[in-house]
């Protein structure tokens, strides 16, 4: 079984929620914030370690809301076990900058994905060849998703490249939806990537493009139905929306 790594990408081109704290730092229920909503989402799929994207200036406030590590929910209430505890698992949580140059050439959601694969395949495989993360769950932290609707596809997940469909919405329809891949597709999108900055191209940077259109490489990878609840986020628009809506209900 691959070893599976859930990828929170934050970096990317500002929202137009200009608050003192990040985008991802917003509330959608009491006590809960957007990127608690993501973490969770990894753990419930079954990520082994999870690895959050995102600049220097805002990790320290998003550390201290999400700390170092979360435990298996899968695993942390196990009520028939004699001993509880000994069945928890711990999953660790790191935090990867983006480079100064990608920020200036390639500041983009999806750019900010395939670097924290990339990462998380060489940090690791500098360890062991054996503890590398060969499989990845993406789990944007510009929406909302039920995180519980991810654990019967755990196994799916950590063997299969999965664009997860929620009523008609996929990462291809613009939408922030979940989805699952290994280290090899996620070095054919960096190859992509890089093809659509050659200097005949006319994108000198991929900041402008939508995530969906530096994934193309992905398109053709198994689509699965979810219901997760999903809600956008990614805009204040969204977000009011969201909100009159669970006012509503």
């Amino acid at each position: 079984m691959r070893n599976l790594a859930g990828i929170i990408p934050i970096a990317g081109p500002k929202t137009d929620v200009d608050m003192p704290w990040h985008h991802t730092m917003l509330p959608f229920d009491k006590n809960k914030l957007l990127i608690e909503n993501s973490v969770y989402t990894c753990a419930m799929a079954g990520c082994k370690s999870i690895w959050i994207v995102c600049n220097d200036d805002i990790q320290p406030v998003i550390k201290s809301v999400v700390g170092d590590q979360i435990q298996d929910p899968v695993y942390k209430y196990r009520s028939f076990a004699k001993f509880a505890k000994e069945h928890q698992r711990a999953i660790p949580i790191f935090y990867v900058p983006m480079p100064i140059r990608d920020l200036h050439r390639r500041n983009n959601y999806a750019w900010s994905a395939v670097h924290g694969c990339l990462v998380a395949n060489k940090i690791f495989g500098q360890i062991s060849a054996y503890v590398a993360p060969e499989q990845f769950f993406i789990s944007w932290p510009y929406a909302i998703v039920d995180s519980h609707s991810f654990r019967s596809h755990r196994q799916d997940i950590q063997k299969e490249s999965i664009i997860f469909d929620c009523n008609g919405k996929n990462i291809f329809t613009d939408d922030y939806v979940p989805l699952s891949c290994n280290i090899e597709e996620i070095r054919q999108v960096k190859d992509y990537c890089y093809g659509l900055q050659n200097p005949h191209s006319l994108n000198k940077t991929l900041t402008h493009l939508r995530p969906s259109e530096l994934l193309e490489p992905l398109r053709d990878k198994k689509e699965v139905a979810i219901e997760c609840q999903y809600n956008k986020v990614a805009s204040w628009e969204d977000y009011v929306l969201f909100l009159a809506k669970k006012s509503v209900s």
